[in-house]
């Protein structure tokens, strides 16, 4: 990320990762017969084709920029006050999925134009299931730049690395096959991307993490000797949730475990009953 200002205002020091200082007060400047320049902020970044931009300041929304085809973006503001200024920038993408907050700090100039450039927000991700057996596929998928290298790090004992590419509309998507992680644990999934602009190779943060269960997760159990509602009494009361979940594979009511509510669970509630 780079910070400039316009012609004529003398360049300052950056604070977390960019910013500048011009000199000059408001209104005239002693010797002056015109008016000072105007204070003005332009903010130049990616995000994902066609997405809104939500660009916030000291944690409140300043304003939302709308990012073109290709993922690019400005933001141009003039009623911001000089000085050090937290800024964070989100968006979405077209599947809803939300990036993580970008955050920079910088020095905004007074009477010039303070330009902000490399705002690279991180790509968005997502999983299609949450808990799946050892060996089955699972797709990470998610939305950055239009045709830019992704990376994708799972999470195990040591992190597996995939690259990929992603499409014109940014969208990128890996099916990774769990056999080759650990068993019976969590594990979770976080992508960045990184293009080559001339001579610069740019990488972008992390995006969030994306969590998911691999192996067999205990059902509930079953409801202690049929008693369903749980107030110590077997009775009408539970032969009414037991027939109301006939059929299905309710944990509670599926007493013997066996996936379905039928006439076994039926008969141990008989064996159970105390009126």
């Amino acid at each position: 990320m780079s910070v400039g200002t316009a012609p004529g205002n003398t360049s300052g020091g950056a604070i977390g990762g960019g910013g500048s200082t011009g000199g000059g007060g408001a209104g005239f400047d002693i010797g002056r017969d015109t008016p000072l320049p105007g204070t003005k902020v332009v903010i130049k970044g990616t995000a994902y084709p066609e997405a809104d931009v939500n660009i916030l300041k000291d944690g409140a929304t300043l304003g939302i920029a709308k990012a073109d085809l290709e993922a690019n973006f400005t933001y141009e503001n003039t009623t911001i006050a000089p000085g050090v200024a937290n800024f964070g920038f989100w968006a979405k993408d077209k599947n809803d999925l939300k990036s993580p907050v970008y955050n920079l700090t910088f020095r905004i100039s007074s009477n010039a134009v303070t330009t902000i450039t490399g705002v690279y927000i991180p790509p968005t991700i997502g999983a299609d299931k949450l808990t799946l057996k050892h060996g089955e596929d699972i797709t990470i998928f998610g939305t950055a730049i239009p045709f830019t290298d992704m990376y994708v790090e799972v999470y195990s004992d040591t992190p597996v690395n995939r690259q990929l590419t992603s499409d014109d509309d940014g969208e990128w998507s890996l099916v990774f096959n769990t056999g080759e992680l650990e068993n019976e644990v969590s594990h979770f999934a976080k992508a960045y991307f990184q293009k080559t602009t001339g001579n610069a190779t740019i990488k972008s943060g992390y995006s969030s993490a994306v969590n998911f269960y691999l192996g067999e997760v205990p059902g509930e159990t079953a409801c202690a000797g049929a008693d369903l509602n749980k107030d110590g009494k077997v009775n009408l009361t539970d032969f009414s949730i037991l027939l109301f979940y006939w059929g299905t594979n309710d944990a509670c009511a599926d007493q013997n475990k066996n996936g379905r509510v039928e006439l076994t669970d039926f008969s141990i509630m008989m064996y159970y009953w105390t009126g």
